[in-house]
């Protein structure tokens, strides 16, 4: 995700204006260890960035070339370069989830092999 320096800067500022405390703290404090996913940057910066600086953004709403289960499609981030020609050709983005798990049940990894097999053939 694209973002600016000064959007992060004031987003720094702003936390621990709010909160009298230093930013990553104040952050760390808030994850939910609870949850699988407990904080996404991705997801607090966006919002930020949406709220505050609008009028600064272009939004692709085009989504069809995005792949989330890249973990399962490819077994990971570091198989990146092993694929990269192919996946090139079907994705712009691909996304690597923590709870994306690469330990499937063997009836789902025949059906993600098979899907695999189809998208990058």
């Amino acid at each position: 995700m694209p973002y600016r320096v000064s959007w992060f800067k004031n987003f720094v500022l702003e936390v621990e204006a709010q909160n009298n405390k230093c930013w990553y703290e104040k952050l760390i404090q808030l994850i939910d260890a609870n949850e699988a996913a407990g904080f996404s940057e991705y997801e607090t910066l966006g919002t930020y960035a949406v709220k505050n600086f609008r009028h600064e953004i272009l939004i692709n709403e085009k989504t069809n070339n995005w792949y989330r289960y890249g973990n399962s499609l490819i077994c990971g981030p570091q198989n990146i370069e092993k694929f990269q020609q192919k996946l090139s050709t079907k994705f712009d983005f691909i996304s690597f989830e923590k709870w994306d798990n690469k330990r499937l049940s063997f009836i789902l990894k025949i059906v993600r092999y098979l899907k695999c097999k189809i998208i990058l053939n």
